[in-house]
């Protein structure tokens, strides 16, 4: 039986929708909140250089010269949420080439959008998930089990081509108690430029982002969160072990981000001259998956200023995002 494709890329009437799903539907009213007449506000990026569009927390559109690549899409019907505007479905291109999922955390790996975009996506690219930890799992396996069947797993430094680019998955180090496991960061190079998407990266060791500009070369242009308390380790490592034992030392490997000085030291070693400090938690329709924004006395948003701060200090340009934002970055 052939599936039809959903009605966002391709509108039908009210009736046709009412057969479609049967005796699931008692009355028009159900449907009604469900659906618009607004068509889809997606245009074309045709520009020399890369676009990147920003749409919260960790989620960006980096389109180049027809490719169209989606960093951990968390997307909504909603046009707005909490004061904040927002880009919605509407506003995505009809075909995204490669969706990216850095880690499998609700805030960067989100069921429901994906599910949605599931029609749009042509390949979704996952980190390699190894088994070792309790409590994770192989996004990959996830994906088949969603209806995706271009899945692909990449390895570190494994890379997919672009026109005159590339995608390469990188180290990701951080989260997950500073265990290198079912989590990628990404670089891209669209042309010249070369971004990486680095999520909630830590510098654990130097030798990580040096052997990454060897690689690679420079990276101009860096996306990083900040979160640098983050939550004990300790309740995934607790099924294996039957009795109890030492715990002073899982008490310091914690699901976090990168510090200030870590963060200025990653932007050092792979030689940036752009930061955007992202993945903030501070979009309102985060707070489901988060809790609400922090305030701008609260640790981690000092740490995040000090970032900006002294990145600035060292001449590099250095933004925190927050919603939805445009930026090119040249040819």
């Amino acid at each position: 039986m052939s599936i039809p494709l959903p009605t966002d890329l391709s509108p039908r009437p009210l009736g046709y929708l009412r057969d479609v799903l049967g005796p699931a539907v008692t009355g028009d009213e159900q449907l009604l909140p469900l659906l618009t007449e607004e068509p889809s506000r997606y245009t074309p990026w045709e520009g020399p250089g890369p676009r990147v569009r920003y749409l919260g927390h960790a989620c960006a559109l980096v389109e180049w010269k027809g490719i169209t690549i989606l960093v951990d899409p968390v997307i909504s019907a909603r046009p707005s949420e909490g004061g904040m505007s927002r880009l919605t479905f509407h506003e995505l291109p009809p075909r995204i080439d490669y969706a990216l999922i850095t880690h499998s955390h609700p805030d960067h790996l989100a069921i429901d959008t994906l599910r949605r975009l599931r029609h749009r996506i042509g390949h979704l690219v996952v980190p390699r998930c190894n088994g070792f930890l309790v409590g994770d799992y192989s996004p990959k396996l996830l994906a088949h089990s969603m209806g995706f069947q271009n899945v692909l797993e990449l390895d570190t430094y494994e890379s997919i081509p672009l026109p005159d680019g590339e995608l390469i998955a990188v180290p990701f180090l951080g989260e997950h108690g500073d265990i290198g496991h079912a989590k990628s960061s990404y670089m891209v190079r669209p042309g010249k430029q070369q971004l990486l998407f680095a999520a909630d990266s830590m510098c654990v060791d130097d030798a990580v982002y040096r052997n990454m500009r060897q690689a690679v070369g420079p990276i101009q242009t860096v996306f990083m969160n900040t979160e640098f308390e983050g939550a004990p380790h300790t309740w995934t490592l607790e099924a294996p072990f039957p009795k109890k034992r030492d715990r002073k030392l899982e008490k310091n490997r914690r699901c976090r981000g990168s510090n200030t000085n870590e963060g200025l030291r990653i932007l050092e070693l792979v030689g940036a001259s752009r930061l955007y400090n992202y993945a903030m938690g501070l979009e309102p329709w985060l707070e489901h998956i988060i809790g609400p924004p922090s305030p701008p006395e609260a640790p981690r948003m000092k740490e995040s200023e000090r970032l900006l701060t002294e990145a600035r200090a060292r001449g590099i340009s250095a933004e925190r995002l927050v919603g939805p934002t445009d930026l090119l970055l040249g040819a």
